[in-house]
């Protein structure tokens, strides 16, 4: 916010120019210019502090107790586009904000297997020569990035950063990391079906298990997607081939435009320093296989406050709000400005969103995504799944090699906040089932309590 709002908040120093006599005394009445001093703006954010408070707690619980490398939150009001939080962890201490460097010694007691329990995060070795210089222990040693055969070698000894990240605990996650969102993409694509009218939620499909396209099979995580079922249930037992099914009915173009119109592909404009995005190709340039992968959130990047502007179209009866942090601004003069909502498109019809919206409720009663329910209220929810890229490929399947996800709102029947967590690398198991899901509950239902909703009849 700081970065982006600099000039604004900065000011104009006091100026004043006049003409001096030899001894540099001031010549009265010779004054030639002067400028006033400009207060710096103050600035008011949407950001709930108490919000914001618990759900940096209960975040950085999570990361450890799933054994995580990191996580993320953002939390909007779907009908404003107003961001109430966002929350990283690992983060800093501004006040100390040089601590990011400090490394720490690996040490096999905390990391019995280092190729395991440190994947994904930079693990350094002591080389007097290619090394840069980092402070340890009272002393200077050069250090370089370990090789894969130097991590799991347990003769070599081994530093991290104290915080796993180091410096890249400054990049804000939730705008300046791009991941592939995996299965919390499904309820978009299964809203594209419904809105262009290529499917009804009760239409049927018949799924083998798996779609063989070129030369590889995509199967599905579940038994429960094999047999003649409705698309409600495709979505509930996240069944990739369902999904398939959907965007081949949709077609390339018609899909690559609402893909659009949901905000990826672009800047959501948040007034935010580092916010990235992932470049989709022309759909001309789609391979089957492109187009099929897509469907279920592989292939394509996106960051959390993507999904979760996303999720909020889904929520508010299908209008894209801009997202905005921002709630006003007051001037050094006093003026102030105030944000106001952004409408920005429609992207689906009122009756597609209250369609997509039961069927994600379904999904959080009875399918893969219920452990993110809460008891007594009607949410809305998706798990994710996504395997994560590397070196050209995918790497393999298990704990500790995937990126898991939730992304919901709440309460389904009037939506007072959409919410998505991500959390990267979890090693305690490898789904979004009983990871993401437990901590999106958790603060769903604190957040429940805490807007004094009442329970559901």
């Amino acid at each position: 916010m700081e970065g982006y709002f600099n000039d604004e908040l900065q000011g104009q120093e006091g100026q004043r120019k006049t003409r001096k006599d030899a001894s540099g005394k001031s010549l009265g009445g010779y004054d030639l210019a002067e400028r006033k001093i400009v207060n710096g703006a103050d600035i008011k954010l949407t950001i709930d502090r108490n919000v914001q408070k618990e759900v940096t707690r209960m975040l950085s619980e999570s990361v450890k107790e799933f054994r995580a490398n990191r996580g993320s939150v953002v939390i909007m009001d779907p009908k404003t586009g107003a961001v109430v939080a966002m929350a990283g962890y690992p983060d800093y201490d501004p006040n100390e904000f040089g601590s990011v460097y400090e490394i720490e010694k690996v040490s096999y007691g905390r990391y019995p297997n280092p190729s395991f329990d440190l994947l994904g995060l930079t693990v350094m070795v002591e080389d007097s020569k290619e090394g840069t210089e980092y402070a340890f222990d009272g002393k200077r040693i050069k250090l370089r990035v370990a090789t894969e055969s130097e991590i799991g070698n347990p003769a070599v000894p081994k530093y991290k950063f104290k915080n796993n990240y180091g410096p890249g605990a400054y990049v804000n996650d939730t705008i300046g990391s791009l991941y592939e969102p995996g299965s919390v993409f499904k309820a978009v694509t299964v809203a594209i079906g419904i809105d262009t009218g290529d499917i009804k939620p009760t239409d049927t499909y018949y799924d083998k298990g798996y779609a063989e396209i070129d030369d590889f099979r995509i199967k599905n995580v579940s038994a429960e997607c094999i047999g003649r079922h409705t698309y409600v249930h495709a979505l509930d037992w996240s069944c990739n081939v369902g999904m398939i099914d959907i965007v081949q009915k949709i077609g390339k173009s018609l899909f690559a435009k609402y893909v659009s119109d949901f905000g990826f592909g672009m800047k959501t404009g948040i007034t935010l320093e580092g916010e990235v995005y992932g470049k989709i190709d022309p759909y001309e340039k789609w391979s089957r296989a492109k187009l099929f992968t897509q469907s279920f959130g592989q292939g394509i990047t996106a960051t959390v406050l993507q999904m979760a502007a996303a999720y909020s179209t889904l929520a508010n009866g299908g209008v894209y709000m801009e997202p905005y942090i921002v709630d006003s601004i007051t001037l050094g003069d006093g003026t102030v400005i105030k944000n106001t909502p952004k409408p920005l498109r429609r992207v689906i019809k009122e009756e597609t969103s209250k369609q997509i919206t039961a069927m994600l409720v379904e999904g959080a009663t009875i399918g893969f995504a219920k452990k993110g329910s809460v008891e007594g209220y009607d949410v809305a929810g998706k798990t994710g799944t996504s395997q994560i890229a590397s070196k050209g490929k995918y790497e393999e399947d298990g704990a500790g090699h995937t990126i898991t996800s939730y992304g919901g709102f709440a309460p389904a029947s009037n939506p007072k906040f959409v919410m998505i967590v991500k959390m990267e690398r979890p090693r305690s198991a490898e789904y979004s089932e009983t990871t993401s899901s437990a901590l999106f509950s958790r603060i769903a239902k604190y957040l429940l309590n805490y807007y004094g909703i009442p329970k559901s009849k």
